[in-house]
């Protein structure tokens, strides 16, 4: 899926005359059709690796002030989806490890209807099944029981979390946007004086990028 920031490089070239090659040949790559692939795949998606986009960003002297700009906009809008998805209503349910690197699901009796019941109720399936439990009380919550019934632990999910084994089954990931989220790094370039959108890129000793934790396209070291 294109973000904002992904989004906004097509329109550069295309106000500053250039075709994809003469965008390439402007980053010093020689296999001209392997990096304008490269480069629609960012556009479209997202994602792209962190080498090259520095070099594209340079070559179409789009600046930091733009960049981080868009990397903001991008944020913002997947902290408010995230937050909406999250708190969306789902059905407590119990997840427990069958077998090594097998997790099932099972019912909570219709019941119970306090977190304490539940918690009760998961307790005394791990140590009956002496089974490591999770009780899934949200898409934000949920508690792990040792093989023993013992309360170990209260998970709480966080935008662009990563995911454990059991998440497949137990704790479903918010599917869109295809925000690569925290723990990935957002490219910037220092050009000085902000943005030159006329500029040709910058000579390998004169560019600087730096790299800090965001939830914008996915950039990849």
């Amino acid at each position: 899926m294109a973000t904002n920031l992904s989004s906004y490089f097509p329109r550069t070239p295309l106000a500053l005359g250039l075709r994809p090659g003469d965008v390439v040949r402007r980053m010093g790559y020689k296999s001209i059709a392997g990096t304008a692939n490269k480069i629609i795949r960012f556009e479209e998606t997202g994602d792209v690796l962190a080498d090259l986009f520095t070099k594209l960003a340079i070559a179409l002297g789009i600046g930091q002030p733009t960049i981080d700009g868009l990397v903001e906009e991008d944020r913002r809008k997947y902290l408010q989806e995230w937050n909406a998805w999250a708190n969306e209503p789902v059905e407590p349910k119990i997840i427990f490890r069958a077998i090594p690197g097998v997790f099932l699901g099972h019912p909570i009796p219709e019941d119970l209807k306090t977190p304490e019941e539940m918690e009760q109720y998961a307790a005394d399936f791990a140590k009956r099944t002496h089974a490591k439990t999770w009780l899934v009380l949200s898409r934000r919550l949920r508690i792990y029981f040792t093989e023993d019934g013992t309360k170990r632990e209260v998970q709480e999910a966080a935008p662009g979390q990563t995911k454990r084994a059991v998440d497949a089954t137990g704790w479903e990931q918010k599917k869109v946007p295809v925000l690569r989220g925290f723990g990935y790094f957002s490219p910037s370039t220092n050009l000085r004086g902000g943005d030159r959108a006329n500029e040709t890129a910058r000579p390998q000793g004169e560019q600087s990028f730096q790299e800090r934790p965001t939830m914008n396209s996915q950039v990849r070291s």
